[in-house]
């Protein structure tokens, strides 16, 4: 349940917006705002003023770099000269079906090629993993896995995994991950990782906005009955260029989705081989 704020501020609901100052708030998980702040762009080309609030400060300095922010606050800061206010999660509604840019996230070259010093061999092919998402979402027995389904992958020949599970989930013993997480302060430094990456394998969690935000090739793990946002039988998304879906075909059975992963891992690192 979205608890509502901001309800002393007129609320947003597509009146022109040429010279206001709109307040868009970030509502739901830190997945849902990396998404969501592409409207940024849109509205900024409309002639408005953003402000995003963002969660905490984890993830303001990377909804910083979304084109169209001109500013960013903590939620609980004090603010002023807000014209109108709208979540995030209301802008698809508002706004529709908007094309947006590939890549609506600007980060630092210097920033991606360090990360890239610390991937290790050039020849192998750098996949990202993040198999669970936040524990205490409301739907997260279903988008999660456990971390010994994930083994397979250790049969992928010519591949430097590297762990992308920020949260806290158990870490696998197999395949062996290169585990960068001490050197990962903030959303822009898990960004800058991201970018320097071949592919990003994860489930529906912030990993996987990232990866697409940034138009990095990212395989997109759903359950049987996923999320509104991935509809249905369909490996590809509206929502990023990069993405390809591998859904469940049965509830709660991954074995089938991670056996397909490893047969087009496999190819690709091959071809990298090559």
């Amino acid at each position: 349940t979205v608890q509502l704020r901001h309800t002393d501020l007129p609320r947003w609901r597509g009146e022109p917006v040429c010279g206001k100052t709109l307040l868009l708030w970030c509502e739901q998980g830190y997945g849902d705002s990396i998404q969501f702040v592409r409207y940024a762009k849109v509205l900024a080309e409309m002639g408005a003023n953003l402000i995003v609030e963002a969660q905490d400060e984890n993830i303001a300095a990377l909804l910083a770099r979304a084109v169209g922010v001109s500013q960013v606050l903590i939620r609980g800061n004090r603010f002023s000269g807000i014209d109108y206010q709208a979540p995030l999660l209301s802008l698809p509604t508002i706004l529709g079906n908007i094309p947006c840019p590939p890549v609506y996230l600007n980060l630092h070259e210097d920033e991606v090629s360090g990360w890239k010093k610390m991937l290790g061999a050039e020849d192998k092919l750098k996949v990202g993993i993040a198999w669970a998402g936040r524990p205490t979402h409301d739907d997260d027995r279903n988008r999660s896995i456990h971390s010994c389904c994930l083994e397979p992958l250790a049969e992928c020949g010519n591949i430097q995994f590297i762990d992308l599970q920020f949260g806290s989930a158990k870490k696998i013993c197999r395949p062996e991950l290169l585990d960068l997480k001490d050197s990962v302060k903030n959303f822009v430094d898990s960004a800058s990782l991201i970018a320097g990456l071949d592919l990003v394998i994860s489930v529906d969690s912030a990993p996987a906005h990232l990866a697409g935000a940034l138009n990095v090739p990212v395989w997109i793990l759903l359950a049987y009955s996923p999320d509104w946002r991935w509809l249905l039988e369909r490996e590809d998304t509206m929502w990023y260029e990069s993405a390809r879906l591998f859904r469940q075909e049965r509830a709660f059975v991954w074995d089938d989705v991670i056996a397909k992963v490893v047969s087009e891992l496999k190819k690709l690192a091959m071809q990298k081989k090559c």
